[in-house]
């Protein structure tokens, strides 16, 4: 019981975060937010499992590894639209 109390704030705090950012980048049609919001939802369905079950089933903590790599795939959205330049930009810009 103890580890629900210790991951509910931190729950809720990442599913409201994500729900924020999904709802100003889907209204702005931000694509790469879009992704980073979704991986962010996707990362919580592969983690609440862990914190429920975790104790009755061990294997179910692999879903830890799927999780880290929605973070990753985060990293990779935000590097890919903050500093790979944009075929269309980068003529705009020459």
């Amino acid at each position: 019981p103890w580890s629900l109390v210790r991951t509910l704030p931190l729950t809720v705090a990442g599913l409201g975060v994500a729900y924020l950012i999904l709802r100003d980048a889907l209204r702005t049609h931000d694509r790469p937010f879009v992704w980073v919001g979704s991986l962010i939802v996707l990362s919580y369905a592969m983690y609440i499992p862990v914190i429920l079950f975790v104790q009755q089933a061990p294997m179910v903590g692999m879903l830890m590894i799927p999780k880290t790599l929605a973070y990753v795939g985060i990293a990779v959205v935000l590097y890919r639209s903050l500093y790979v330049r944009q075929p269309a930009i980068a003529a705009a810009l020459a």
